[in-house]
């Protein structure tokens, strides 16, 4: 049996014309079973009784059955549109996802290309700066074998032996300038920059070889000169002693000198610089103490011209013209500031 709600049947009514005492005298006459929208069901007296949005039904059981089967229905779409959401937002979730991770893929992979071209370029200029390293070393070794080659106070031995090590560690740059142009791995750069860093130490040993190879000539040239002088005040000595002066004294002084000269050329011998110079230092205070001793006792020497002649302040060109040659020079060396007298 159809559904009919009471709407359509006053919409009947007012079409077939029924007279509103039939109308009356149908609804007092039919029982009419509705179900509301909320899936109640109930029987009404007529169907002028059922509430408006209820449905007629056949009878209450039925109806039921009908409106479970389409809770059901409504259920089971529900579930489908639901799935079907889940499904469409799962896959716009992986969608995004996607997109992300290959937009992230990319900046990495980007980022690595950065990184690995900053590191070549990186490795680059180490080689670079290490290269340019070396040949600034060799130049410097270069310079310095040239320089010691022309130093006239270094010995010809300490010469050959300088020499010889700077050669070797220009050989030995050379072959770390190789192994720099062949190097491809920050790693091997890192331990030839340490080999290099060894290697100018040995150049520091260079040059700390030839201040010493300096300071020994200088020495050994300052022992020559002080015993030179100390054998121009002995022969000097001998000759005042042969005309009859008292030299004891200016003979213990320079017993003295001779003794701290011959320790300064022992020292000098051992490479020992500071001493020898101490030594000479103070061989060269005896002697000043001699050549005071010689002023003081106004000691005479022989002119050619048989004059004599003291130390004394000043020397005066008309004084010099008085005495020549030799002993004139010996004056002006040992006496310092001398006047000429008659």
């Amino acid at each position: 049996m159809k559904k009919i709600t009471i709407v359509a049947l006053l919409a009947l009514v007012a079409t077939l014309g029924i007279a509103p005492s039939v109308l009356a005298t149908v609804c007092a006459q039919v029982i009419t079973n509705a179900v509301s929208p909320s899936g109640e069901c109930r029987s009404f007296p007529t169907p002028c009784d059922v509430p408006a949005g209820w449905t007629t039904v056949s009878d209450c059981s039925s109806s039921a059955s009908a409106n479970i089967d389409d809770i059901n229905s409504r259920l089971q779409q529900m579930r489908l549109d639901l799935k079907e959401f889940k499904d469409k937002k799962s896959q716009e979730v992986a969608d995004r996802d996607a997109a992300l991770k290959e937009k992230i893929t990319s900046k990495r992979k980007t980022i690595e290309a950065r990184i690995a071209a900053a590191k070549k370029t990186k490795e680059e200029k180490r080689k670079t700066v290490l290269l340019n390293l070396v040949d600034i070393q060799i130049k410097q070794f270069t310079n310095t074998e040239e320089r010691v080659a022309k130093m006239t106070n270094i010995r010809a031995d300490l010469k050959t032996q300088l020499s010889t090590n700077i050669d070797i560690a220009i050989a030995e740059l050379n072959t770390e300038k190789t192994k720099i142009q062949a190097a491809t791995a920050p790693e091997e750069l890192k331990n030839l920059a340490k080999e290099i860093r060894d290697l100018l130490k040995s150049r520091q040993e260079i040059v700390k070889q030839i201040v010493k190879a300096i300071l020994a000539s200088r020495t050994d040239t300052a022992v020559v000169k002080a015993e030179n002088r100390l054998a121009e005040i002995k022969a000097k000595i001998a000759e005042l002693k042969a005309a009859g002066k008292d030299v004891a004294e200016t003979e213990g002084l320079f017993a003295s000198a001779e003794q701290k000269v011959v320790s300064a050329k022992e020292k000098s011998g051992q490479k020992m610089a500071k001493e020898t110079i101490d030594f000479l230092k103070s061989a060269y205070h005896d002697m000043k103490d001699i050549v005071k001793k010689v002023d003081t006792e106004k000691t005479a020497f022989f002119c050619p011209q048989e004059k004599y002649i003291n130390c004394m302040p000043i020397v005066t060109p008309e004084r010099q013209k008085l005495c020549s040659g030799e002993y004139y020079e010996w004056i002006k060396k040992n006496c310092l500031n001398a006047e000429f007298t008659y």
